[in-house]
């Protein structure tokens, strides 16, 4: 969504090399990093249920309980091995990922 490339070009802007830019394309106060997160929380969690119908929709055979698990455990996978790494990585790369 659009709140995620906001929230995406206010901190990965600053982290690209100089000859890259003069300045960063958006500034990142406070008020625009709290708007940013909770905009993309709002859309992010309204696509949610939208998702887990698809996910039922398209593997029919299958009970809508099983496509809303394995979505569930990959989400939760992600985020595990995303959790896990990133204190091991460089700053600059932690925001890179998120």
């Amino acid at each position: 969504t659009a709140a995620n490339i906001w929230f995406s070009l206010l901190f990965t802007c600053p982290l690209l090399p100089a000859r890259f830019h003069d300045a960063p394309v958006l500034s990142p106060s406070r008020l625009s990093v709290i708007v940013s997160v909770i905009m993309a929380g709002f859309f992010q969690g309204a696509l949610d249920p939208l998702f887990l119908e698809l996910a039922a929709e398209v593997s029919y055979p299958v009970s809508e309980g099983t496509s809303a698990g394995l979505m569930t455990l990959t989400y939760n996978l992600a985020a595990f091995i995303v959790l896990t790494v990133s204190p091991s990585l460089p700053v600059t790369w932690v925001n890179t990922i998120y």
